[in-house]
């Protein structure tokens, strides 16, 4: 069993002294996605076998229908601004029909909801035997070859046991509702945005390829990735020196995102459940710490040191998040997995502001454009529709917030490309990585020759005052005034049996 994450811990320590002793509390996202499914199985039996589900919508014809592989810019389809607006008006309903949902659960966990305000609500989750059009999810019921005896028969358990499945309507609350706290693997408890339909990643040029940054560029030789890696390294202690940091308490702290957010090559993939956001990185450019919308100087097919560059066209993923959810229920090893987790809100703004999401990614190889699980679509650029966005997305203020952290962004540049690495953090590494004294030696010969220099120290990236100066502007009390929302939880206590409560 993991060990309990920092907010598990402050209300495991609220339990009765023997009930705390005898217990471990969860929040897991996953541990409530697998009660979902037992549930919904005691009403479905097998047609909830979330693992012949997923099989289900890989086979479907609307899946077939999709790119999902794209070798160049011309395998994926064109979709127009007409088309991108309509998929704007999609997310905004799903949005809304979210809120209708949670609203309509409250009412029903209060006793105030009669059994056809639990029918609608089953109905808008898409878990109702007879329902066929579906509003939040589409694939957590198999319903191919679905007799009226049949649907009959569960909607007969559903009446007789309408207990449970009001239970189970809460569960999925827990999914939606902005601010929960939630725990995933890896990452520790993550304070949730609202849940959406999608999750998009927006590109503004087809580069033939779509990595992390850190496995990016033609030609990167091993020790320029570890250089690279201990950077990254750099990057999250030097954050530690924060007040913000180091007391934030509604979340986990996520380092590599943070990192990521703030200038810093990582091994993750940005992600977003905001369409408008993913077309605002497809449409825009940033050029000296200021976003401009992309004009026809702009829309061109270039070649760089990298390769070819396409700007003609703007890229944009697209993957629904319920599979995303059947892939994390059904998961046994997460570090095994490209697996989409939440960031939610962090001590610097960010994050939440570009409703970010990552993907870890372990394998060089790994490349989105071959990701099966993402539709791939592109639109041609046109002057009107990036300044439209542009101007939607207030400049760029909404993803980049004016009043964040003052001059983060400039120290982790500096941190970026700096070619001094502190004694600490390669020590840190080679002892992590199980190396012996003899390749200890090796590697660090080696990044000398990269032209790196492993300090004999602790290297300093900011002064003390400077800290001082911003811990002062822009301390934890700061952070918390700038969210919208208050943290929740739903624990749940796992007894010794491993009973769930």
């Amino acid at each position: 069993m993991r060990p309990e994450t920092a907010q598990e811990k402050e209300f495991h320590n609220l339990l009765p002294p023997d009930l705390r002793e005898r217990s471990h509390v969860t929040f897991g996202y996953q541990e409530n996605l697998r009660i979902i499914q037992s549930h919904l199985q005691m009403f479905y039996g097998q047609r909830a076998d979330w693992s012949q589900c997923v099989t289900a919508y890989f086979n479907s014809q609307a899946y077939r229908d999709s790119c999902h592989s794209a070798k160049c810019c011309e395998d994926m389809p064109t979709i127009s601004a007409d088309q991108l607006y309509a998929m704007i008006r999609e997310d905004e309903n799903y949005h809304s029909n979210a809120k209708k949902f949670l609203d309509l659960n409250q009412k029903i966990q209060k006793g105030d909801g009669c059994q056809d305000d639990i029918f609608c609500a089953a109905a808008m989750l898409g878990i109702l035997p007879d329902n066929n059009t579906f509003e939040l999810f589409n694939w957590l019921i198999r319903r191919d070859g679905l007799s009226e005896q049949e649907t009959q028969e569960i909607k007969g358990k559903i009446t007789d046991n309408i207990g449970l499945y009001v239970m189970i309507i809460s569960l999925f609350s827990t999914l939606f509702e902005p601010g929960m706290q939630l725990t995933f693997p890896c990452i520790g408890t993550a304070m949730t945005q609202q849940k959406n339909k999608y999750f998009y990643r927006g590109e503004s040029a087809f580069y033939g390829s779509s990595k992390p940054g850190i496995y990016r560029g033609n030609g990167i030789s091993p020790m320029q990735q570890l250089a690279n890696f201990l950077i990254l390294d750099e990057a999250c202690i030097f954050l530690e020196q924060f007040d913000a940091v180091r007391r934030w308490s509604p979340s986990s702290v996520i380092y590599p995102a943070l990192a990521q957010h703030y200038g810093i090559k990582t091994s993750l993939m940005d992600i977003t459940s905001d369409l408008k956001t993913a077309l605002f990185f497809a449409c825009c450019n940033y050029e000296n710490y200021q976003w401009r919308p992309m004009e026809k100087k702009d829309f061109v097919y270039k070649k760089d040191k990298n390769g070819a560059k396409d700007c003609r066209y703007g890229i944009l993923y697209r993957t629904p998040t319920e599979i995303t959810d059947i892939k994390w229920a059904l998961t046994t090893n997460e570090t095994e997995s490209e697996l989409i987790t939440p960031i939610g809100y962090q001590p610097f703004m960010r994050c939440s502001a570009q409703h970010g999401y990552m993907l870890y990614v372990r394998n060089e190889s790994f490349d989105l454009l071959e990701d099966p699980l993402f539709d791939k679509f592109r639109f041609e650029h046109d002057e009107n529709f990036c300044r439209w966005i542009f101007e939607e997305m207030d400049c760029g203020n909404k993803v980049y917030p004016l009043d964040d952290i003052p001059k983060i962004e400039e120290y982790m540049e500096a941190i970026r490309d700096t070619h001094i690495i502190s004694r600490t953090t390669f020590e840190a590494l080679i002892k992590n990585a199980h190396y012996p004294e003899y390749e200890a030696r090796a590697i660090k010969h080696k990044l000398q020759k990269e032209g790196y220099t492993i300090s004999t120290g602790q290297v300093k990236h900011i002064r003390n005052y400077n800290i001082r100066k911003i811990n002062k502007k822009y301390s934890v009390e700061v952070a918390y005034n700038k969210l919208d929302i208050h943290p929740s939880s739903r624990p749940m206590v796992i007894l010794p049996s491993n009973t769930l409560v």
